[in-house]
């Protein structure tokens, strides 16, 4: 099985490091089909720490038997979608426009960035300028009062905004932690953040032997199910 997304995108344009943005909208049918069977930023934390060592959590290997699942049925494995993570969904274009007139600056909501040797990818909630980018996180009132005490970029969210900046090849990226609760929506948090070099060197190796393990499992799985190797 190769490593290589199963299906190509019609819709696409290379960004200056040769990663591919496709066109898409996120969460339509082309979307998963672009992110089937590879590993994404967003799930990077199955794939390293926040400290840039090697995840060794279950979780690791769920999503490994997830990817390679995918592979074979051609069915992206669903997830449930809590209620936050719903709220969070409705909330992004409010959030996506209070950043656009407090920064003065447009911002390009894109579907799918897949990295250029093809192995993985990530969806940005927009990317700013030729340099930058931003993930948007609207987390109930308790989380956003934690962040905003603790007054520093929320360790939890490494993984993902530096996976997010390693694959684009972006020099910055602002983490915004939006609330509309009462009292809370009229100052929301960002952060912002320049691409680390021990986590990206860590990347470097550790997702393309994630992606070797995955593309082992399909394999084994292949054979298991059907008596054959995986194509």
């Amino acid at each position: 099985m190769s490593a290589i997304p199963l299906f190509d995108a019609p819709n696409e344009h290379a960004l200056p490091n040769g990663s591919t943005v496709i066109e898409c909208e996120q969460h339509s049918g082309e979307w998963f089909t672009a992110r089937m069977g590879i590993p994404t930023a967003s799930r990077f934390n199955a794939i390293i720490t926040s400290k840039g060592d090697p995840c060794k959590a279950a979780a690791r290997r769920t999503y490994i038997e997830d990817l390679a699942t995918e592979r074979i049925t051609r069915v992206v494995t669903e997830h449930h979608v809590t209620a936050a993570m719903a709220r969070g969904t409705a909330l992004e274009p409010r959030a996506r426009a209070w950043y656009e007139f407090d920064r003065d600056t447009d911002v390009e909501t894109v579907g799918f960035v897949r990295s250029a040797d093809r192995l993985c990818g990530a969806s940005p909630d927009g990317l700013v300028g030729s340099d930058g980018g931003i993930e948007i996180k609207c987390p109930l009132k308790r989380a956003f009062v934690r962040i905003a005490l603790a007054d520093k970029f929320p360790s939890e969210h490494v993984q993902q905004v530096q996976g997010c900046l390693w694959v684009t090849g972006r020099a910055w990226w602002d983490l915004v932690v939006y609330s509309d609760d009462a009292g809370l929506d009229h100052r929301p948090l960002v952060y912002r953040v320049e691409p680390d070099p021990v986590i990206h060197a860590a990347l470097d190796d550790l997702v393309p032997a994630f992606c070797a393990e995955v593309d082992a499992t399909a394999a084994k799985l292949m054979a298991a199910l059907y008596g054959e190797t995986a194509k």
